[in-house]
């Protein structure tokens, strides 16, 4: 007996069994049949926020695709399906997909999205640092031109940068999501973004004298607890972006396990005396939300 394509999780189990499963199936020839009775079936975990590199230290901070480990070990924590959620090697993200697809390696399902799209201000010569919204429309059309199917625009970002990436990828049917800190979120649903990383530590809107198109720092993160804590959560901003459909990426287990991506470079600002306000207090928000 086997499982057809067709095939569905339940409460009580697999439905779509048949004896004739296995011919619908495309089966490699020397994979392992294992007998699995008595075990729980656990469906494939789809990663919405999953990199293909990892820090590698230095000043400025630089970051390498670990092309080999990383599509093994997803898979292997049981992740089969991923979304790259910005790129620092978008050719070589773009090639491990096809050979993923092609059989030639194993590796999870993978969505690709484009390189970083940065403002003037970067922190890591890995991202492009876009020169005004002519720049950005093209590094939308040619990454999508390449297989790119989503967009992250970062920290320094302007607004009329990220209204461009916005309307340009939006033509193209793509999303857009970011990780913020120039722009607050309201003006980022205003504009018409599409996800939001990070939960709500990334959120600028909150710092006191927060200037247009400037990313305030760690004052971001530290920010949190002066709203947060307080017995009534400022839902009216929240709301703005509910009502526009523009869904948080939490990323909590990063922050909540301290992982060495936190100490440097991409989530430092989020790090250090702050990591308490995480941990306890974006959970409390997170339950607090309609």
């Amino acid at each position: 007996m086997g499982i057809s394509p067709s095939s569905s999780l339940r409460d009580q189990g697999l439905s779509g069994l048949s004896d004739n499963a296995p011919r619908q199936l495309r089966v490699i020839p020397t994979a392992q049949i294992l007998d699995l009775k008595g075990y729980t079936v656990l469906p494939g975990l789809v990663g919405m926020h999953d990199h293909m590199f990892f820090p590698m230290g230095g000043s400025p901070a630089t970051y390498s695709n670990m092309n080999t480990s990383f599509p093994r070990l997803y898979l292997a924590l049981g992740v089969t399906t991923i979304r790259t959620t910005g790129s620092v090697g978008p050719y070589m993200d773009l090639q491990i997909k096809k050979l993923i697809d092609s059989g030639r390696i194993i590796g999870p399902n993978m969505h690709i999205t484009g390189p970083y799209l940065e403002g003037e201000g970067g922190f890591t010569q890995v991202m492009h640092e876009l020169t005004g919204p002519d720049d950005a429309r093209r590094m939308i059309n040619f990454w999508a031109d390449q297989g790119a199917t989503s967009f992250k625009v970062y920290k320094n970002i302007t607004r009329d940068e990220l209204r461009a990436v916005v309307e340009e990828a939006h033509k193209r049917g793509l999303k857009v999501t970011g990780h913020l800190c120039s722009i607050g979120y309201r003006k980022a649903a205003e504009i018409g973004i599409d996800n939001l990383e990070h939960g709500l530590l990334a959120d600028s809107e909150f710092v006191s004298n927060k200037q247009p198109d400037q990313c305030p720092g760690p004052a971001v993160s530290r920010a949190c607890d002066g709203w947060i804590s307080t017995a009534t959560l400022p839902k009216r901003p929240f709301e703005h972006w509910w009502r526009r459909m523009s869904p948080l990426t939490s990323t909590l287990p990063v922050f909540e396990a301290e992982a060495p991506l936190t100490q440097t470079g991409i989530g430092a600002a989020e790090r250090g005396a702050e990591s308490t306000c995480i941990e306890r207090d974006e959970c409390r928000c997170a339950r607090a939300l309609p």
